[in-house]
C-alpha cells in the first residue's frame, strides 16, 4: 500500500511538472532610468511606464475615477497615445539600468531618448511623451 501511495505521488508530481512546462513563459519586465534617478521606467512587450519623483508638471485635472496618486507619470502601449498614470505604486528603482544622457534605449518597439532635460519615449506609431523636471507632455 505504501509503495502505491508513493508511486501515485510521484506520478502526480510528474503531471504537474509536465503541465507547468507547457505553460506560457512569465512576462519579463525591465527597469531603466536616466542618470538623475528622478525618473524611472518599466517595460515589457505590451507597455512602457515612466514615473517622475514629484509627479508630472503641469498636472492635468484628475478624472473622477482616480482614487490613487494622479499624475505620477505616463504609460504607453505599443500603439496609440500615452496616458497619464493613476497609480498606488511607483516604478522608480535605484537598481534600474542607467541609460546615459545622449543615448537612446530601444526595446519591443519602444524608444526612449535620455537627455539632461528629461526622457522622451515613443512607440512604433510615433506617439509618446516627454517626462522631465521642468515640464512633461504627451504627443
Amino acid at each position: 500500500m505504501r509503495s502505491f501511495q508513493l508511486a501515485t505521488a510521484v506520478a502526480g508530481c510528474a503531471v504537474f511538472v509536465a503541465a507547468s512546462a507547457g505553460a506560457a513563459a512569465p512576462t519579463i519586465e525591465e527597469h531603466f532610468r536616466p542618470p538623475s534617478a528622478a525618473i524611472g521606467c518599466v517595460t515589457d512587450a505590451k507597455y512602457l511606464r515612466c514615473d517622475i519623483r514629484g509627479g508630472i508638471k503641469p498636472l492635468p485635472p484628475a478624472p473622477a475615477g482616480c482614487q490613487l496618486d494622479w499624475g505620477v507619470g505616463f504609460s504607453l502601449g505599443p500603439t496609440g497615445v500615452a496616458s497619464v498614470e493613476c497609480a498606488g505604486d511607483t516604478v522608480l528603482s535605484p537598481r534600474a539600468t542607467v541609460v546615459p544622457y545622449g543615448t537612446t534605449w530601444h526595446r519591443n518597439g519602444f524608444s526612449c531618448a535620455s537627455r539632461a532635460s528629461g526622457l522622451r519615449c515613443t512607440n512604433a506609431g510615433g506617439h509618446g511623451f516627454l517626462i522631465g523636471n521642468q515640464s512633461s507632455y504627451r504627443f
